[in-house]
């Protein structure tokens, strides 16, 4: 199958640092519209080869090693799911970009769990592509210098063998199988660390934070001859070591967090910088390094998401949870929303942020579902009571659902659930203020363009000198009614009204063009298959190919 597709879908190579990537869609016309569409080169990207499905997408993954796939979720054979997993345990260094339909919170979690770096909804316009592949550039471009900055100071310092023996244990702690490299490392009775450096930025991963990384795992290495001990950077830029149990130790636990806890201090002293360490169970064979070092993120990350105290074991982080216990009071807090109970409201979500905190828990992913699923209720709710986007009002305090994965630390989470809702809040109550003058005039622009919207000279400005007001002040009171931006609202209505006109195959492509205020009908085909996916005719064929089957269904039956 993979042979015949790349034919007939074409896989090809470029030169130069262009990022390669993979294009996965079961929809031929989309796949093409990307490849053709979109200045691929000029942001810094070739496309190497599109596929029709995980399968083919996962072929070529093997064949050509990209370093980004955009895929759909629902596709045949392997859908966009299983082709992040594929990717998450076989290509953790591919990054995966998901264009979706279907706004989703399983969806979405399950790709942020998969490591997916972008979440698109359909249909994206190209400003939001060319932002995403802005963002995703930086991150590649940060990562491609992290590596050779971490191997330009460990060969600039010197010491090949240092250099070979962190290069082995960063593959083996991923469970990949390396020969054999020389190690002062005990593996019958050892223990794994991990730790970070806390920065304000979230984003981290600066030239200056990684230098000052590598200091601190040079110093690690250096100041200690009498254990057996050897810290690296990991993958991820994280502070990682691997220290053997002295013989005649009996209460290996103590002598760790002791031990830790003193280059904490020092590491604290020298370089004046705050650091969180979490320490794994004891291990005893080279097998379980992978096992020890995930034991160290989790408890790491334990460590950074309640910020108490800054070292901690894994053995006691696995206490038993009641995180299937806590629930935000839904019923109470649209309560709050509704009557502008600002202070209750944040109290409210402090408290169920104190109830996370209160308990001991080896994963802390169950807070980032239990805040997206609220806010989906949030945004229904809001949607179907007072017609009020919270997507719209998210976006225009530059934040997206997804940000929630990405904050450190409880106190980051609270306070953007806090600050999504109380600005909820606030429209709720200018929509009610304004619920009056500008209901009604919102409601007269409506039937207006409802009347006119197939007038080629339908705008804003049309309006604007209908009812004599600003057309930026007529813009704003639209979306703010309507939830929809007036443009977005226009293209709706010309574009429903040429797929029912698509239906009566007579209707040439140029009169219904004329029909739905397009005066030039190659403008109406571009802007069709943009909000489509398909040109009109193509869109005409589908109907056709429709209507044959059921009038053959209806001579058989």
């Amino acid at each position: 199958m993979i042979k015949s597709n790349q034919r007939e879908l074409g896989l090809w190579k470029g030169a130069g640092d262009m990022y390669k990537t993979l294009l996965v869609d079961d929809e031929i016309n989309i796949l093409n519209g990307m490849a053709a569409g979109i200045p691929w080169e000029k942001w810094g990207y070739e496309v190497i080869g599109m596929a029709r499905d995980g399968l083919d997408a996962a072929e070529m993954i093997e064949a050509n090693c990209p370093d980004v796939v955009v895929s759909d979720i629902r596709m045949p054979h392997m859908d966009g799911v299983e082709l992040m997993k594929y990717l998450n345990n076989n290509h953790p260094e591919v990054k995966i970009i998901i264009l979706s339909g279907y706004n989703d919170v399983e969806y979405l979690n399950m790709a942020i769990k998969n490591g997916v770096v972008e979440y698109l909804f359909k249909p994206t316009d190209i400003d939001e592509f060319e932002e995403c592949f802005a963002r995703l550039k930086r991150r590649l471009d940060d990562e491609k210098f992290k590596r050779e900055e971490r191997d330009r100071i460990y060969k600039q310092a010197g010491d090949n063998k240092l250099y070979r023996q962190s290069h082995y244990l960063r593959q083996m702690v991923k469970g990949l199988k390396e020969e054999d490299e020389q190690l002062n490392i005990d593996f019958s009775d050892y223990f794994m660390i991990t730790g970070e450096v806390m920065e304000d930025n979230e984003e981290g991963g600066n030239v200056e934070l990684l230098t000052l990384k590598n200091r601190m795992v040079q110093y690690c290495n250096m100041r200690e001859s009498y254990y057996q001990v050897h810290f690296f950077l990991d993958d991820r830029e994280r502070i990682t070591g691997i220290m053997s149990v002295p013989k005649g130790i009996e209460d290996w636990k103590k002598f760790a967090f002791k031990y830790i806890q003193s280059l904490h201090s020092e590491l604290l002293d020298l370089y004046q910088k705050k650091s969180i360490m979490g320490i794994s169970s004891l291990c005893h064979n080279k097998e379980e390094l992978p096992a020890g070092y995930e034991q160290a993120v989790i408890c790491l990350e334990q460590r950074m998401m309640l910020q108490t105290e800054p070292i901690g074991i894994y053995d006691d982080a696995k206490e038993p949870d009641r995180k299937d216990q806590i629930r935000f009071p839904a019923e109470l807090m649209w309560s709050y929303i509704e009557n502008y109970e600002t202070e209750k409201l944040r109290l409210s979500v402090a408290q169920v942020f104190a109830q996370i905190g209160s308990q001991i828990s080896s994963d802390y992913s169950f807070v980032d579902r239990l805040c997206l699923e609220f806010l989906y209720d949030a945004a229904e709710y809001a949607r179907n009571r007072r017609n009020i986007s919270l997507a719209q009002i998210m976006g225009e305090e530059k934040k997206q659902y997804r940000d929630i994965y990405f904050l450190k630390n409880l106190k980051k989470k609270q306070e953007f659930m806090e600050e999504v809702l109380i600005s909820l809040l606030k429209a709720w109550k200018g929509k009610e203020e304004n619920k009056g003058h500008v209901g009604n005039l919102a409601d007269y622009i409506r039937n207006m363009v409802d009347k006119e919207y197939s007038a080629n000279y339908m705008s804003l400005d049309y309006i604007g000198e209908k009812i004599k007001k600003n057309p930026s002040y007529i813009s704003k009171i639209f979306k703010l009614e309507t939830g929809k931006n007036f443009s977005d609202y226009i293209m709706d209505k010309r574009m429903d009204k040429a797929k029912e006109m698509l239906k009566d195959f007579s209707i040439k492509i140029y009169e219904i063009a004329e029909a739905t205020g397009y005066a030039d009908v190659s403008n109406f085909i571009r802007v069709f298959k943009r909000y489509t996916g398909l040109s009109p005719n193509e869109y005409r064929n589908v109907l056709m190919k429709q209507a044959d089957k059921q009038e053959k269904n209806s001579v058989e039956n």
